[in-house]
């Protein structure tokens, strides 16, 4: 479980940053360099601990290629680095951070997929029915192969309005399976800096979409997940947005800051 919990939370992660900024580079407007704000709602829920609910509000940085993540709950740091191929995790009370490079993630999610799936091929045949059984559609994703799940989007046609902005839907998927659902505008213009990151990670198998339907930023999300033990639903919402000029040393490791061991990026 704890495996399966780290691959799910990696993918998350990595997509959670690159849908934000999903856009086409035949806007005719200035790319977008500001900052937004966002909160997020997580619920979990299981047998054993019931419902928890945990809410997250962070402001995040962008300009052309570069991405700061602030968490206005507990002040860490997360910044992204296109042109270094690279993600830096700062800790401001103790002044420390680590560092996962692009070429890593790729190389560790396969690890982790193939010591799953040697230990799903361990099981009976009636313990991996039951398995089937309580992920649904995420069993392939997660345990079909050693191969890296494939990313790909579905434009539903479907529109609405969320916080004055016009949007459509987008479906996230993991290996043809929906995993995230998007309600994008286009209002703002990101290019495509952050998808790139999804081909430097192998999430993105040879060249990067290129639909004009796939264009704008995202002001909802929503991931919802049931892996049988428990289910979990996050929503995240954008409450402000800033276009303006960004000094290039937010996206710098600010000084006395020492560089410490950091997880095996996933």
């Amino acid at each position: 479980m704890k495996n399966q919990k780290s691959l799910i939370a990696a993918i998350l992660v990595i997509t959670l940053v690159a849908v934000s900024l999903l856009n086409s580079n035949l806007f005719a407007q200035k790319k977008f360099e500001g900052y937004w704000e966002t909160e997020t709602v997580t619920k979990t829920s299981t047998k054993f601990t019931g419902t928890q609910t945990e809410v997250e509000h962070e402001k995040i940085y962008y300009k052309a290629g570069k991405m700061k993540q602030v968490n206005l709950d507990d002040n860490t740091i997360s910044i992204i680095r296109l042109d270094k191929g690279l993600t830096w995790t700062l800790n401001p009370e103790d002044k420390t951070y680590m560092e996962i490079r692009f070429e890593d993630v790729e190389k560790n999610m396969k690890a982790i997929r193939g010591e799953m799936a040697q230990k799903m091929n361990q099981l009976s045949d009636e313990e991996k029915e039951m398995m089937k059984k309580m992920m649904g559609d995420k069993f392939n994703s997660m345990f079909g192969s050693e191969e890296m799940p494939t990313v790909s989007f579905k434009v539903t046609g479907k529109k609405k309005t969320i916080n004055g902005y016009k949007c459509k839907q987008v479906i996230f998927m993991l290996n043809n399976a929906p995993l995230m659902e998007i309600w994008m505008t286009n209002k703002y213009n990101f290019g495509y800096d952050m998808l790139k990151i999804y081909q430097k990670t192998g999430l993105i198998k040879g060249k990067i979409p290129n639909d004009k339907e796939l264009q704008g930023f995202a002001i909802y999300t929503k991931i919802e997940m049931n892996m049988g033990l428990g289910s979990s639903l996050s929503e995240s919402t954008v409450k402000k947005v800033v276009p303006m000029k960004i000094s290039d040393k937010e996206f710098e490791i600010p000084a006395g800051y020492q560089k410490i061991a950091g997880p095996q990026p996933f």
